[in-house]
């Protein structure tokens, strides 16, 4: 039978970016939001895609900046961007 994780199992740290203690609501929030399956799966899905458009970016080097195809590829490197900052920013 699986052990169930008890609650920071494992996390030392005191206060998360210095402000958030173990019982802030917020700070619960973000680690039950972390540790969730799909979170993981939403990652590494962002993961496989990123590096498809980079492998696209080899192609697209001879595009005119100003095609419809440059706008969507320049308008997914900014919503990659955010979307791993965010991530970062929860961890």
């Amino acid at each position: 039978m699986k052990k169930k994780k008890k609650d920071y199992e494992g996390n030392f740290c005191e206060l998360s970016y210095y402000v958030f203690s173990k019982k802030n609501p917020f700070r619960f929030f973000l680690y039950k939001f972390v540790n969730h399956f799909m979170f993981e799966v939403v990652i590494q899905t962002l993961i496989l895609l990123s590096s498809v458009k980079l492998i696209l970016d080899g192609y697209a080097k001879n595009l005119d900046p100003n095609s419809l195809l440059m706008k969507i590829m320049n308008n997914t490197d900014l919503f990659f961007t955010v979307a791993f900052a965010f991530e970062s920013l929860c961890k």
